[in-house]
């Protein structure tokens, strides 16, 4: 059995060498020695592979390349799943996940095979005596971001959100991150780890994407293809504003707006836009060739029908697009009579090959308009919701509406424009939101089956790891 936060941590990052491929036959552990190290990080070209091999963590499908994508979807309300299915992610749909569940448990443990990327780095990075400061600065960047994500992204899965007050389903909740988060790994040791809290897991990652957007050098990544000093704005953008730190989520997503390095595809190319490659809009994203696609496993393939076709889009969620929305263009209706999901369609004839987004620009302006909201300035909130749903579908009015209505309004939007793309379960349980569900019915919040158990391989052999409520 293996444990797979302990042992993996000892991963070294001697990954040079490694492609985006699927295989795993690599992740054979080794011993992380002083020898390793020093080969390992000899010369600045041996530091950038560790550094692809970081994002070829991310890359996988048990990460961004599928199974974290499609599993939050699966359990929030935007998808259905078809009844002529390939059984995957079956477990989430119905809400019948274990913690012997193998989709819970390659998520967590790719999670923390990132973190183990990076922290080989940091450690690590001064046996390159060769490389510039400008060298080390750029990897160090990679390697903060990418611990930073990593843990962000296990604890959205894997714990309440930071505003939790409800005791009965996060013990220690208390409205300001009092609840039990995740393992916070700082080093490759061997040590068993604790949960900490909610609150000093978002301390550790605002301090590491703080410590990555002081040493990147390149403002933004050619595809969004890596972090970049952009890219590490946009994640604290929308880190505080899982925090309902509004002020911060509101500055940092004025800056990267306001840093001109990306624009908003315009209404007449908007849904042409979405053909398996980045845009115009495109912070960070997941990028795939013809040579490295994740192929039959790959996000794309889950929602066309070329691929499994499996989750196909709620009526709930198809009504919520208007007529004359552009956004109606990711949907088609074939033969069988069900509507299916092209905004991940494939390219080049192969549907398994679409990079993958992870931060847009869309979102920078949707985590405005929140944020303005909540900091009372309901003129700028109303502007940059429109400048969204104006985007989508031109023919709009301006939003003129305020209170409850007009943060119905921000939310709804942001439920069609990042539909499929992972966010949905998040942002219902940070707003405390219920949900219509076709098969397990209405979801009351709060409801403990909303996060994942933590895997039994790890509780198993970890004593210090305490398991979630309602497993």
């Amino acid at each position: 059995m293996k444990r797979y936060i302990s042992n993996i941590l000892v991963l070294g990052v001697i990954l040079v060498g490694v492609s985006s491929c699927t295989s795993d036959e690599f992740l054979d552990e080794k011993p992380f020695d002083q020898l390793d190290q020093a080969v390992a990080f000899a010369d600045a070209n041996l530091v950038n592979a560790a550094v692809t091999a970081g994002y070829d963590m991310m890359s996988r499908v048990t990460y961004y390349g599928r199974d974290f994508v499609i599993a939050s979807e699966a359990m929030a309300d935007g998808v259905d799943l078809k009844p002529d299915n390939s059984n995957r992610f079956t477990s989430e749909y119905r809400y019948s996940t274990i913690a012997e569940d193998g989709d819970a448990n390659g998520i967590y443990a790719r999670i923390y095979r990132a973190v183990a990327s990076a922290n080989g780095i940091i450690e690590n990075i001064g046996n390159c005596t060769s490389c510039t400061q400008n060298e080390i600065d750029e990897a160090l960047g990679h390697a903060y971001a990418i611990r930073a994500i990593a843990h962000f992204d296990a604890l959205r899965f894997f714990a309440f959100p930071y505003n939790t007050t409800d005791a009965s389903v996060a013990p220690g909740a208390n409205g300001a991150g009092g609840n039990l988060g995740v393992a916070y790994r700082l080093t490759t040791g061997t040590e068993l780890p604790v949960r900490g809290t909610v609150a000093e897991n978002f301390a550790n990652i605002i301090a590491d994407l703080k410590t990555a957007e002081s040493s990147f050098v390149t403002e933004g990544a050619a595809l969004g293809s890596t972090f970049s000093r952009n890219a590490v704005k946009a994640l604290l953008s929308r880190v505080y504003l899982y925090m309902e730190d509004w002020a911060n989520a509101k500055s940092y997503a004025d800056q990267v707006i306001g840093s001109g390095a990306y624009t908003l595809v315009p209404n007449s190319s908007y849904a042409g836009s979405w053909n398996g490659l980045g845009s115009s809009e495109t912070i960070f994203q997941m990028v795939y060739s013809e040579t490295d696609n994740l192929a039959t496993t790959g996000l794309s393939y889950i929602y066309i029908d070329e691929g499994y076709g499996d989750f196909i889009p709620t009526q709930e969620l198809l009504n919520m697009f208007s007529g004359s929305d552009v956004r109606n263009g990711w949907f088609r209706t074939l033969g069988d009579g069900l509507v299916y999901t092209y905004k991940l369609p494939g390219r080049d004839g192969q549907p398994g090959l679409n990079d993958i987004p992870v931060i847009r620009l869309s979102e920078m302006y949707l985590n405005k308009a929140e944020a303005e909201f909540h900091l009372g300035n309901i003129s700028d909130a109303q502007d940059a919701l429109d400048v969204i749903a104006q985007r989508a579908d031109a023919a709009l009015p301006d939003n003129a509406s305020t209170g409850a209505p007009l943060l119905a309004d921000i939310l709804n939007e942001r439920r069609k424009e990042l539909a499929f793309e992972g966010h949905r379960l998040f942002d219902v349980n940070r707003n405390k939101l219920d949900m219509n569900r076709l098969f397990t019915g209405p979801i009351t919040y709060p409801n403990c089956l909303t996060i994942y158990p933590v895997p039994a391989d790890e509780t198993n052999v970890n004593e210090n790891m305490d398991q979630n409520e309602c497993y």
